[in-house]
């Protein structure tokens, strides 16, 4: 079994289904036999699926989107924590805390006290 050709064969008869249920369409056998293929499909890809098969490419690649965003998402609520809480920011220039070294301009005001 080939879980990229039934994947799309999945994804047709869905559409053929849809179509067929269309009040317009009026057609029963159509949507009977549409019905029929996704039933088919689906137990067919669930059954190799279940015996340790692969995914489909399509589903593999949105894993891996959904791995890059997570990725992406945990960097910027990191960075969110940082900027939120000045103890916990990192000075670019000094590598050190935010505010911790009282010559860095960039991070200290002229009295010495961490910038916000």
């Amino acid at each position: 079994m080939d879980p990229n050709a039934t994947l799309a064969r999945l994804r047709e008869a869905i559409a053929d289904a849809e179509r067929a249920m269309d009040p317009e369409s009026g057609s029963n056998d159509a949507e009977h036999e549409s019905l029929s293929e996704i039933t088919e499909l689906a137990a067919a890809l669930d059954e190799w699926l279940s015996r340790g098969g692969f995914l489909p490419d399509a589903w593999q690649q949105s894993d891996e989107r959904d791995a890059q965003y997570r990725a992406r998402a945990q960097q910027l609520r990191a960075r969110l924590d940082q900027e939120s809480d000045p103890f916990k920011r990192q000075c670019d220039r000094h590598g050190g805390p935010w505010g911790d070294d009282p010559t860095c301009a960039q991070c200290t005001t002229v009295t010495g006290r961490p910038r916000p």
